[in-house]
């Protein structure tokens, strides 16, 4: 006949084996979890690859530029026409009025000069410039020998010779004195004002370096631009 005591250490003894039995397999399932919905999901995520989000200039390849040359094409070379020659009859005049044409006109009056005070003092012989439409198609240049003296209401300009020259063609032509007119002026405060038909041209005297000088400008009746230059003549 069993002893009381044994059956029960036998019972202690199962529920022991089955309480390790449970703890072992708690601890195997806390190793190696079944996974759950968003692990799940997250590893979707991972391994599905995310499709290229690159422009299309990024993804196209771009060729390489062709080192080879173009075509040699033949360029046609225009040769620059030749101006015309000065002409003989002009050329005196252009380097009489050297210090106009390369100075006063685009430099103004020199430093130094001293406005005339008298309009005795322009009494005389005069060389005068006059330049119309300046540089454009239309330039054309009229030198003229003039005196100047008092007259019986007025001062007076009278043209001795004239000569007009042409840049553009080279042409020149020489006008004699009966040709010429002679012009009314009037005098103030350094400025001889010279009424010719519709234009009224208004000319700074000056002196310098011992010579008298006019310089002005003016437009004719149809715009055009009309410069002006005067030079006394120094007596021997």
């Amino acid at each position: 006949m069993k002893r009381p005591g044994s059956t029960f250490r036998i019972v202690i003894l199962v529920i022991d084996i089955a309480l390790a039995i449970w703890i072992f397999s708690a601890y195997r399932k806390a190793q190696d979890p079944e996974p759950t919905a968003a692990m799940t999901a997250k590893t979707a995520a991972a391994t599905t690859k995310t499709p290229s989000t690159k422009t299309p200039s990024q993804t196209t390849k771009t060729p390489a530029p062709s080192t080879q040359a173009p075509p040699a094409t033949a360029s046609p070379t225009e040769t620059p026409a030749a101006l015309p020659s000065v002409p003989a009859a002009a050329q005196p005049y252009l380097d009489r009025f050297s210090w106009y044409l390369d100075g006063v006109m685009t430099q103004g009056v020199p430093e130094g000069a001293k406005k005339v005070s008298s309009v005795s003092e322009l009494f005389g012989r005069w060389q005068v410039l006059l330049i119309h439409d300046p540089e454009g198609p239309q330039e054309k240049m009229v030198f003229a020998e003039v005196r100047t003296d008092a007259g019986q209401f007025s001062y007076l300009i009278i043209y001795e010779k004239t000569l007009a020259y042409v840049p553009a063609d080279g042409s020149a032509q020489e006008y004699s004195d009966k040709e010429s007119p002679t012009y009314p002026f009037t005098w103030e405060n350094g400025l001889a004002t010279v009424q010719a038909g519709d234009s009224t041209l208004s000319l700074y005297c000056y002196e310098w370096n011992g010579r008298l000088y006019g310089t002005g400008a003016f437009a004719l009746p149809d715009g055009t631009a009309v410069y002006a230059a005067a030079m006394q003549e120094v007596q021997p």
